[in-house]
């Protein structure tokens, strides 16, 4: 980074949050080749959404609007801003993150601007790839998403020698969940939401899979730490 591209960037750094989401917005929109309108329209959008998030700080009860979901997506992404990472490819495709200090695998993809990420962005037909890697990997192994985390996947995993197996579950009361979906601007179905929601609460009364789980809430900043707490004392 040059000198000037430095200077800008720590004024950037020391503005208000407010002002720095509707930045990261711009530059997203231009990325993904919107013309300069629709960029300018989602920085004011963004900036002034967080603005009324800071300016309503003592309802401790919503996290920011960028952080709201209660998949792993925010939570990975909050996770991964602490180390170093390098994008990899173990497998054909299975893109992954890779951490050196942690010998670590994030599997899926982690791009900004994504409202999806992880697992979610990979092809319906990964599942027998990454048995194949869990398999083969003496490193540690982090995912989530719908592409993978399954049943049948996780009772693989199970069955690995020499594998510990830890399975997090984040849970928030369901009119939240719904409101986080509409921020986020989710355009999955409502059947396709109920399903998944059969799916968790079935993982959830698995009886050979509930020795392996820790479950967590995940509606406020104070929850999220907690889980970020979790994750990181995994891979100490």
């Amino acid at each position: 980074m040059n000198p000037l591209s430095t200077a800008i960037a720590k004024r950037v750094a020391a503005q208000p949050a407010h002002y720095q989401a509707g930045i990261h917005a711009y530059r997203v929109a231009l990325d993904e080749r919107k013309d300069w309108h629709a960029a300018v329209s989602a920085a004011i959008e963004a900036a002034l959404e967080r603005k009324a998030y800071d300016d309503g700080k003592p309802d401790a009860e919503r996290l920011p609007p960028e952080e709201r979901c209660t998949c792993g997506n925010a939570l990975f992404r909050k996770f991964m801003e602490s180390h170093t990472w390098e994008k990899v490819e173990p497998k054909k495709m299975l893109p992954a993150m890779y951490c050196k200090d942690l010998d670590l695998y994030v599997l899926g993809k982690y791009e900004e601007g994504e409202t999806f990420a992880g697992t979610d962005r990979l092809s319906m037909a990964v599942q027998p790839i990454a048995q194949e890697f869990v398999t083969e990997c003496t490193s540690n192994i982090l995912f989530e998403g719908d592409r993978i985390f399954n049943q049948s996947f996780l009772e693989f995993c199970m069955g690995l020698p020499n594998t510990e197996l830890v399975v997090v579950f984040l849970s928030a009361p369901k009119n939240i969940l719904e409101q986080r979906y509409k921020d986020r601007g989710s355009d999955q179905s409502e059947q396709f939401l109920r399903g998944r929601e059969t799916k968790y609460s079935n993982l959830l009364s698995n009886f050979e899979l509930m020795p392996y789980i820790t479950e967590f809430a995940n509606t406020n900043l104070e929850e999220q730490g907690k889980v970020l707490t979790f994750l990181e004392g995994q891979f100490k």
